[in-house]
């Protein structure tokens, strides 16, 4: 079953009071950690954007768990972006 298949059997109506208050929550959230950021003197955190090696595009699939891993910078919306720090050969 594909990923996409599966994510979606899992999925469920949300009404709008439901969904304001998961707003509410996610906002409250994006606050503390914000705020725990500054009390830490933090201003940018350098991190793998991947707990693995880069992978071939035809093993994605199997990889769809690893989301996990930026799973909380994309829900604080935080800005990220990625470098390279190797080549990758043709034969690769």
């Amino acid at each position: 079953m594909n990923r996409t298949v599966r994510a979606l059997k899992y999925s469920q109506y949300m009404n709008n009071d439901k969904l304001e208050k998961l707003l509410c929550d996610r906002s409250d959230f994006m606050f503390e950690m914000s705020k725990r950021w500054k009390d830490a003197g933090i201003a940018a955190l350098v991190t793998p954007c991947f707990p693995t090696c880069a992978f071939r595009s035809e093993d994605a699939d199997d990889m769809g768990v690893m989301f996990d891993y930026t799973f909380l910078w994309n829900n604080l919306t935080y800005p990220s972006g990625t470098f390279p720090v190797t080549t990758i050969r043709q034969d690769e």
